[in-house]
């Protein structure tokens, strides 16, 4: 972050791209954590079979979002925080990662939301030392209805 700041204040559209590490950080932070835990979708139009269990035609499918960023065969070492998941030219399997939806019925403001993370996050980096008041604590209580949000709220010092 220091070095795309460099002597500036603020930072220009063209160096959001450059700040590589914090978007691959903002993207481990969306797998473990991602804030839609649920993604609902459409009633299937035919009979369908998935893996030997048959889904009658009609029937709601709901995904579990957290249970799709925390599968091991897709995620190795799912509850560990390793942002190298998403270093430049790493395979991301389609559909496994899906914070923002996917396909058709994606946010069309995950680019935009980004940006903005990226913006926020490299401001208080430059403007705030932080410390974590509770370093033995390691599971984040959460509060899930549509959207998932930490129970008691996150202290840093």
């Amino acid at each position: 972050v220091n070095e795309v700041y460099g002597d500036k204040e603020d930072l220009d559209y063209e160096d959001l791209n450059k700040l590589i590490y914090l978007e691959q950080c903002l993207k481990e932070c969306l797998r473990l954590n991602p804030p839609i835990q649920m993604q609902f979708r459409r009633n299937t139009t035919n009979d369908v079979e998935v893996d030997e269990l048959l889904i009658p035609k009609g029937t709601e499918i709901i995904m579990s979002v957290q249970s799709i960023h925390h599968q091991e065969e897709h995620w190795p070492d799912p509850y560990t925080f390793n942002p190298d998941r998403f270093a430049p030219g790493k395979k991301i399997e389609p559909f496994t990662y899906l914070p923002f939806a996917a396909g058709p019925r994606k946010c069309i403001g995950k680019h935009f939301a980004m940006m903005e993370a990226k913006v926020v996050m490299s401001k208080i980096y430059r403007t705030f030392t932080l410390h974590d008041p509770y370093p033995e604590e390691r599971e984040l209580k959460k509060v899930t209805k549509m959207t998932s949000k930490p129970k008691d709220g996150v202290f840093v010092k």
